[in-house]
């Protein structure tokens, strides 16, 4: 058995990440020892810069209904 493991690059938006995982997946052939395993995430530009803007204080992430007014 082997496990073929994706993880995506940074500032990538979530959809362009699962069609990678998709393509990465089908790439791997019917192969039935590998099992592929991709990790995805939203990572965009906007998105990354507006929660290190506006939720992350000091290494740590806010919540609350003040940070929420702010989003």
């Amino acid at each position: 058995m082997r496990v073929e493991i994706y993880v995506h690059g940074g500032l990538v938006p979530c959809g362009d990440a699962l069609r990678d995982a998709t393509n990465f997946t089908h790439g791997l052939g019917q192969d039935a020892d590998t099992y592929p395993l991709a990790i995805t995430w939203d990572a965009d530009l906007w998105g990354s810069y507006r929660e290190r803007l506006i939720y992350v204080r000091g290494g740590e992430r806010k919540t609350g209904w003040y940070w929420t007014l702010l989003a």
